[in-house]
């Protein structure tokens, strides 16, 4: 299975940071989170609607799914009604005794829900045509209001839910996407055709009062607070109409996530959902609304429902539903960002000292970033470098107010004004070089076919070619240690060490298979820690004597390792797959997990600056972490996740490995295979404290 970092039944969702745990037991890993509660449910959730102490879920093929939520902390599937084959639930709307299901093609079907636990068909509505997609309905008053996306809207009289009868439709055929009623007036959001508004007082004669279409790229939902209504552009974020004329909406406000699909307005607060994340904006005034919360949910979400500061959130194929506090906005692992969808897109390298950063784009921009208060990061400068060494920048190394970049060779940048950054001198090597590393006055760069090149830099203006190492290899990393630089090679596969004493003469000195190519190493209690340039994880090796280098072994594979750091027993990893990992490496043989970030969106780069670490994403941008506090554990093998560890835990795990669910993995290889048995067994046998 696609390794999901989610744990808590269904997983952990990590909105809620408060940092990395101290030493735990094996069993036991620190997330980061402020999830209430989840149930992993089949299909793909399109929709919630919540009623009293229940919960009501469009679940695409799967059908309409009911849950008990009286307890939030532990929601419990009541039943599911199935649809038949090919169908789809899209939307799902209740009034009283009867939710009302949108289903594509096949149009609205009633049930009777007044046994929760034996959900009951009473009848279909269809409209006529072919081919018509119902995608959303609204109940008020006994009347549905179906939006059909490639018809129009169809307003449906449900007095006797027996026999719904179609008493007027409205709207441009082929666009309807959403819509909701107040006060006699109807909302309809009409794609790239923005959003109609009808009169519907009398819904046997809906007459159109206005249309507001300059504005909008792709209007996909609407939501009525007070004199104001807020439509989801899928393509350039939430806005906001004054419709206190409903005939001349005027646009006011404009904000939110380029990819919002479906948004809640709770009194002063705006809860947006985008593709894998819920944005909480403070809209008391709708003209200037401002953003105070961000959580990471899972991927594709589709709808979400807010009740007593509780969302209740549904997406993502097989993600179930999760419900995440939102009492305290702010309270998430992300102690700030910057940059968000096609912005600090597809960073190329990053590079931290002091309370700077540069980071690099595959654009060719480059960014400073002023990180002196690690909770408001600002990008100072951001600047077009020239062609020859900023665009497609693969490393970044920066000392003393001096920028090193690789791309076809060397560029050395003054950086002390980061407003006007100035080129001092360069080096081409005709080759691509992948990392820098920086030794006293020399700079080491690591080419794909020319081996390693050491460059005297003490003259930033006229860098000079000192020696070159392996002249036809492909050169992975080189990482300084003391007066060794240890080097990665292809060819063959190994970890070299050389003595760089004297940088003019390179001399090999010692060397150890490695399994493949590796990253720049990190350092720490006599052992070499170095990113696999595989799917590996990370490779330990001991290097007491330097001249003697021994490999142990490996830890964190089943992802894609980019970067590494250390601190004092703590090792945090870039996963591109799996997110920001942290291990516990006070037995330097035997690392264990102890942290996750899963945000596991692509991460690539990891600084670390005081007690925060500094990452780079190549969706989400610049993002800075708290790392220096405790956080709430979850126990690894109790996979019912009943507090306790028992004999139930292994029917629990025995399940998740039928099922090919992520409580499945318990060696955290990102995979479910027997091994996770063995495992299991060692966690429950290590217990959690």
């Amino acid at each position: 299975m696609a390794y999901r970092p989610l744990w808590v039944l269904a997983g952990l969702i990590f909105v809620g940071v408060s940092g990395i745990a101290h030493a735990q037991s094996a069993g036991v890993v620190c997330a980061y989170e402020n999830l209430i509660g989840s149930v992993e449910l089949p299909g793909s959730g399109r929709s919630i609607a919540v009623d009293g102490g229940r919960a009501y879920i469009a679940a695409g093929s799967v059908g309409l799914q009911i849950l008990d939520t009286s307890d939030p902390s532990d929601p419990v599937l009541l039943s599911t009604f199935s649809v038949p084959f090919e169908n789809e639930s899209l939307d799902v709307a209740i009034l009283g005794e009867y939710a009302y299901l949108a289903e594509g093609r096949r149009g609205m079907r009633v049930v009777d829900i007044s046994d929760p636990g034996e959900p009951r068909l009473v009848t279909t509505y269809s409209s006529t045509g072919r081919g018509r997609v119902l995608l959303a309905i609204e109940v008020l008053d006994n009347i549905a209001y179906l939006a059909y996306g490639d018809d129009a809207l169809h307003i449906v009289d449900i007095a006797n839910p027996e026999t719904p009868e179609l008493i007027a439709n409205c709207g441009r055929k082929g666009a309807v996407r959403d819509v909701a009623v107040s006060g006699g007036v109807a909302y309809l959001a009409v794609g790239a055709l923005g959003v109609e508004i009808y009169d519907v007082s009398d819904p046997n004669n809906p007459l159109l009062l206005g249309v507001r279409s300059n504005d909008f790229s792709n209007a996909v939902d609407v939501e009525i607070n007070g004199e104001y209504l807020y439509v989801s552009d899928s393509s350039d974020g939430l806005k906001i109409l004054n419709i206190a004329d409903p005939a001349d909406p005027v646009l006011v406000g404009q904000f939110g996530p380029g990819s919002a699909q479906k948004a809640q307005i709770i009194g002063n607060r705006a809860y947006v959902v985008a593709q894998d994340r819920l944005v909480i904006y403070d809209i008391s005034d709708p003209a200037h609304p401002r953003e105070i919360g961000v959580n990471e949910i899972h991927r594709w979400v589709r709808s979400i429902f807010v009740r007593e500061e509780m969302a209740f959130i549904v997406g993502g194929s097989n993600d179930g539903m999760r419900i995440v506090d939102v009492a305290d906005p702010k309270s998430s692992s992300v102690v700030a960002s910057l940059g968000s969808y096609g912005d600090l897109w597809h960073p190329s390298a990053l590079s931290v000292e002091g309370a700077a950063a540069f980071v690099a784009s595959s654009t060719g921009e480059m960014r400073a970033i002023d990180l002196s208060d690690a909770k408001r990061p600002v990008v100072t400068s951001i600047f077009r470098t020239r062609t020859d060494y900023g665009k497609n920048v693969l490393d970044l190394k920066l000392r003393d107010e001096v920028l090193y970049s690789a791309k076809n060779g060397l560029a050395i940048l003054d950086v002390s004004n980061p407003l006007t950054p100035q080129l001092l001198g360069s080096y081409d090597i005709g080759q691509a070089v992948y990392g820098i590393e920086l030794q006293g006055d020399v700079a080491y760069l690591c080419s794909t076919n020319a081996g390693l090149w050491a460059i005297d830099v003490s003259d930033p203006n006229v860098p000079m070619l000192l020696d070159r190492y392996a002249e036809n290899s492909w050169i992975y990393s080189a990482s300084a240690f003391g007066s060794y630089l240890f080097v990665s090679e292809a060819d063959p596969l190994r970890l070299s060490v050389l003595d760089t004493s004297n940088p003019s003469d390179l001399r090999l000195v010692g060397e150890v298979a490695l399994p493949s190519g590796a990253g720049k190493a990190v350092f720490a209690n006599g052992y070499a820690y170095l990113p696999s340039a595989d799917y590996l994880g990370i490779y330990i090796v001991d290097i007491e004597d330097p001249k003697n280098p021994v490999y142990v072994g490996s830890f964190g594979g089943g992802g894609r390792v980019h970067q590494i750091a250390v601190r004092g027993n703590r090792l945090f990893a870039a996963d591109y797959f799996k997110g920001f990992c942290v291990y516990d490496i006070s037995t330097p043989e035997s690392p264990r997990q102890v942290g996750l970030y899963g945000r596991a969106r692509s991460i690539q780069y990891v600084g670390l600056l005081d007690d925060f670490a500094v990452i780079a994403d190549s969706n989400f941008g610049i993002e800075v972490i708290n790392i220096s506090e405790d956080c709430d554990v979850m126990c690894r093998p109790d996979t019912n996740n009943d507090g306790t560890l028992s004999p139930a835990d292994f029917s629990s795990w025995v399940a998740a490995f039928n099922s090919n669910l992520p409580a499945c993995d318990q060696n955290s290889d990102g995979s479910c295979t027997p091994a996770d048995f063995s495992a299991w067994v060692a966690n429950y046998n290590a217990g959690c404290d």
